[in-house]
């Protein structure tokens, strides 16, 4: 099983959960500026109100300096990250499964009472 073809299953996976997810990719434009920041993971994910950083990898590749950094910055700020292999797959999909969602607040958007600023303020 190739990259790409592990993709495609991990994303019919979320999909069929109902999971949020997106597909992230990197690259660099014409000119040569990147467009997008290189090293975050392949897919970010939304597992119950929990955030979810998963680079995909098949062996013998192995995540780059980059992507592990990211991948440890995504811990620190208390996310769950991962380099999700396809024998772990099974391991993976009990992990989803069994998160509990969390809470739900008054407020959708905010766990807590928050005043936007006003036009003064943002000034």
């Amino acid at each position: 099983m190739n990259e790409t073809q592990f993709k495609k299953k991990v994303e019919q996976f979320l999909k069929d959960e109902g999971i949020w997810y997106v597909k992230y990719w990197a690259g660099i434009a014409k000119d040569g500026n990147n467009y997008t920041k290189s090293g975050i993971p392949d897919v970010i994910a939304c597992v119950h109100g929990h955030f979810f950083g998963i680079e995909l990898k098949v062996h013998p590749n192995k995540p780059t300096k980059l992507q592990e950094y990211n991948i440890r910055k995504i811990e620190e700020s208390d996310g769950i990250a991962m380099v999700l292999y396809p024998e772990d797959f099974e391991t993976f999909k009990n992990l989803c499964r069994k998160i509990v969602p969390t809470v739900k607040t008054e407020s959708k958007r905010f766990p807590i009472d928050i005043q936007k600023p006003s036009n003064k303020e943002r000034k």
